[in-house]
């Protein structure tokens, strides 16, 4: 089995010695790879060389945005990719391995019985996300989630003031494709469905204020999104947002944090990524 493993040195919680460490855990399970570890910015270049190399597994090191950005381009030539929990969330690798997955656990799938299975992806415009797309405001928290990580305070700081985290009068509107469902809020969620043939479940939070806000967002982290305080579930197979002003519309996109235009819209894509688990 020819194997390449990709490690994203800055993502959140990949440690200083991973490719050392990497490298010596695949030996104890008499495996070797190719390792390439990389910047961030180095991703695109790295998994260019990876697809002419045509392995039969990518072993990827790093958070979320960096295991969507592997799976994207990989799907072509259905490499699997084996996702190993290096960020801060790794909502990934916790879907394909658990949620009390480690980075040596889940490398331990080459030594028992696997398979590869197919993953769905929601996409926007040219952007896959294999999680979760968070539209609105509240999506700016991530900027400052990354700047105290790096530890640079001040800049957290600055961050928040400068975004429209706190601004609870801008509105959204979600349309389904047929134009038969419409709701209004500031902020949304859009879930990728875990089985084939599911819908996207999309939540709705509109708070009025920050007590609002902090009210959701505890009652979610002790109860889930879905049953959290002030939430509403839509489910729709497309659907697409558009800004009561018309102005750009920021988007966290499974961790990445973009800009997308009033209009945007969202669809289920099949067959978007594969990856190597142990056999059910």
């Amino acid at each position: 089995m020819k194997i390449y493993a990709l490690i994203n040195t800055q993502s959140g919680s990949v440690p200083h010695n991973a490719e050392d460490a990497l490298s010596a855990q695949l030996k104890n399970l008499g495996k070797d790879a190719e390792i390439l570890a990389v910047t961030g910015a180095e991703l695109e270049n790295a998994l260019e060389k990876i697809m002419q190399a045509s392995p039969d597994l990518l072993i990827v090191w790093g958070g979320d945005g960096t295991h969507a950005m592997s799976l994207k381009t990989t799907s072509s030539l259905k490499i699997p990719v084996m996702p190993l929990p290096g960020g801060t969330m790794n909502l990934l690798p916790k879907r394909v391995y658990g949620d009390d997955c480690q980075w040596k656990d889940c490398l331990a799938t080459l030594a028992h019985p696997h398979e590869i299975v197919s993953l769905s992806a929601g996409r926007i415009e040219e952007h896959f996300f294999y999680i979760a797309a968070n539209v609105g405001p509240l999506s700016e928290l991530s900027a400052a989630r990354e700047c105290i990580r790096e530890g640079e305070i001040v800049e957290a700081v600055k961050s928040l003031i400068e975004s429209d985290v706190g601004n609870f009068e801008e509105g959204f509107t979600l349309r389904n494709k047929n134009l038969d469902f419409v709701t209004k809020a500031n902020a949304f969620g859009v879930f990728v469905p875990k089985s084939a043939g599911d819908l996207f479940q999309v939540i709705s939070v509109d708070p009025d204020n920050f007590i609002d806000a902090a009210a959701t967002g505890i009652t979610a982290w002790v109860n889930g999104v879905r049953d959290a305080v002030g939430t509403h579930v839509h489910s729709l197979k497309k659907g697409s947002f558009k800004s009561e002003d018309g102005n750009p519309i920021s988007a966290n996109i499974d961790g990445e944090l973009v800009e997308l235009p009033s209009g945007f819209e969202f669809d289920l894509q099949r067959d978007a990524g594969f990856v190597m688990r142990r056999s059910k």
